[in-house]
C-alpha cells in the first residue's frame, strides 16, 4: 500500500539556511535547506465551484471542527510505500542560526509545525475522504452521546453528589 507523508510549518529565516532532511525507517527520503521564510496564508473554506460532494461534507464538518483559516503556504508530500516506512519516520532540522552574543540574543530562525499527516493514498479520492470523516463524526457523537448517559445515570443514582473522571 502506498501512503503520502506531508507536513506544513511556518518558517522564519535568519542569517543562515536551515536544513532538513526526512527519513523512512532510517532511509534518507529527502534533504533540502530553506534560504526564505515560509508564511502563513488566508485560505477560504470550500465553496459549491469546488464540487457539491465536498462542499457539502465541509459544512457538515465544519458544525463540529472549526475551519482553519490560515496554512504555511508550502506544504512537503512525498508518497511512500509502506515496504519503505516499516516502523519509524523521522524529520531531522539543524537550525542553529541566532545572534547569541554574551548571553543576549534578540534574533533567531525557528520552525513552528502545523500539521504532520500520514494518510492512505486510498483518501485522496474525496468520495473516499468524504466516507471516512462522515464515519469519525458518527463516531464522535456516538462517544458524546455515550458520555452524556453516562453523567445522567450517575445523576440519578447519586442524586447528583458525584464527580464523574473521565
Amino acid at each position: 500500500m502506498k501512503y503520502v507523508l506531508g507536513f506544513l510549518f511556518e518558517y522564519k529565516y535568519y542569517k543562515n539556511p536551515a536544513n532538513v532532511r526526512i527519513f523512512a525507517n532510517n532511509q534518507l527520503i529527502d534533504e533540502f535547506e530553506l534560504t526564505e521564510d515560509i508564511n502563513l496564508k488566508n485560505i477560504q473554506p470550500p465553496t459549491a465551484d469546488d464540487g457539491a460532494d465536498f462542499y457539502n461534507f465541509s459544512k457538515k464538518w465544519t458544525t463540529v471542527y472549526q475551519f482553519v483559516k490560515q496554512l504555511p503556504e508550502k506544504a512537503f508530500v512525498y508518497t511512500l510505500d509502506e515496504s519503505i516506512i516499516k516502523n519509524s519516520i523521522r524529520i531531522e532540522i539543524t537550525n542553529n542560526n541566532t545572534n547569541y552574543t554574551n548571553g543576549f540574543m534578540t534574533k533567531w530562525s525557528f520552525f513552528k509545525f502545523h500539521s504532520i499527516f500520514l494518510l492512505p493514498t486510498y483518501y485522496l479520492d474525496v468520495k473516499n475522504f468524504i466516507a471516512f470523516g462522515e464515519k469519525q463524526m458518527q463516531i464522535r457523537k456516538n462517544y458524546l452521546t455515550s458520555m452524556m448517559s453516562m453523567m445522567i445515570l450517575c445523576n440519578i443514582i447519586y442524586g447528583g453528589r458525584t464527580k464523574i473522571e473521565l
